[in-house]
């Protein structure tokens, strides 16, 4: 009883340390943001930043439907991840689409003078945003935790802060900068997931229909 106890606690322990490294790098980065930035700038990073959060529904369930599949279905749990990026890779061709319609009526049509730098940042943010949450069901359903726990520090709390630090060392970074870093960031992030989820062999390149099912 004490061991198992203990382990709850140390397990517990491990869980919450990438949750405290983040709050703790947020009231670093912060100041340092407003102070040589500016407030403007900050707001207008932070915006990018809630939008890219919003863009988490593009995912449509996937990575939640992932994580549920395989614990009703624990033999075919490797087809099932394929599944989840089967379809993933699917609903990116259709944002994907969406976003070079709207370039092109603004291109060719309404001449809109849409900030082309920001949008292109943000259909980069959002793939990976969605890649990240399918890549989260896998390795949930896989349970594991605590490597999860250091992805999500990479993904969201690294990626908005460690820019912010930077400019306490280059005060010329931009605002297009800054985006550009944090979502470097989140790329080096879903890459070191992808990597390990081939490592471990969590996926079979075989396709079912378990995920449909869940996800209808």
């Amino acid at each position: 009883m004490k061991l198992m106890f203990k382990k709850i606690i140390t397990n517990s322990t491990i869980l919450s340390i990438p949750g405290f490294l983040g709050i703790l790098i947020s009231l670093i980065s912060i100041p340092i943001h407003l102070n040589i930035a500016g407030p403007e700038n900050y707001g207008n990073y932070i915006f990018f930043h809630f939008i890219l959060t919003i863009s988490i529904i593009l995912n449509f369930g996937i990575g939640k439907s992932t994580v549920i599949s395989i614990n009703n279905y624990p033999k075919f749990k490797k087809k099932i991840c394929f599944e989840a990026l089967y379809y993933t890779k699917y609903i990116l061709k259709i944002f994907l689409s969406i976003c070079l319609l709207i370039f092109l009526i603004d291109h060719l049509i309404y001449n809109l003078n849409l900030n082309y730098s920001f949008f292109f940042y943000f259909i980069s943010g959002s793939i990976m945003t969605v890649i990240f949450v399918t890549l989260e069901g896998i390795l949930q359903g896989y349970r594991k935790f605590k490597f999860i726990s250091m992805m999500n520090l990479f993904f969201f709390s690294f990626s908005f802060s460690f820019p912010s630090i930077l400019l306490f060392y280059y005060e010329n970074l931009n605002l297009n900068n800054l985006i550009l870093i944090s979502i470097g960031i989140k790329f080096f992030s879903i890459l070191i997931m992808y990597i390990f989820i081939e490592n471990k062999n969590l996926i079979i390149n075989i396709k079912s229909n378990i995920l449909f099912i869940n996800l209808k």
